[in-house]
């Protein structure tokens, strides 16, 4: 699963040792979708930064300054998150494979009792049939 844009915001942010960080580029955004998450972290107090809105009201640039104290405990409640998510995805990948696994023993058990069943009875009517005591 791809990380959502304020997580992949917030990780640049925590990684980066140098700051204001002026640009952030990230792949499959445009910079207008990132300045706009910026100022959306910003307002939710996660991060600090400087946004600078064009005269249309469109957020032209961002300069963070550091992430907060806030923005750092939602990343490790995020990273927490997202690790529980994948345990149980691959438990629940298990537990189909099982249920595969079981559901295909029981039917081929149906299907060998029945075959058994019925050789029986094709051999004991053909014994008859062709008086082979």
């Amino acid at each position: 699963m791809k990380k959502p844009l304020h997580i992949q915001i917030l990780e640049a942010v925590e990684a980066s040792n140098t700051f204001p960080i002026i640009d952030i580029n990230i792949d499959g955004f445009t910079r207008t979708e990132i300045t706009s998450e910026v100022i959306g972290l910003d307002d939710g107090l996660l991060l600090s930064a400087q946004n600078i809105i064009d005269i249309h009201g469109v957020p032209s640039s961002s300069s963070i300054r550091r992430i907060t104290p806030e923005g750092r405990l939602y990343l490790e409640k995020w990273r927490a998150e997202e690790k529980a998510r994948n345990s149980v995805k691959k438990l629940s990948k298990w537990a189909w494979a099982a249920i595969i696994a079981a559901s295909s023993a029981f039917i081929l058990g149906i299907i060998g009792a029945i075959g058994t069943h019925l050789g029986d009875q094709l051999w004991y009517f053909l014994k008859n049939t062709l008086h082979l005591h």
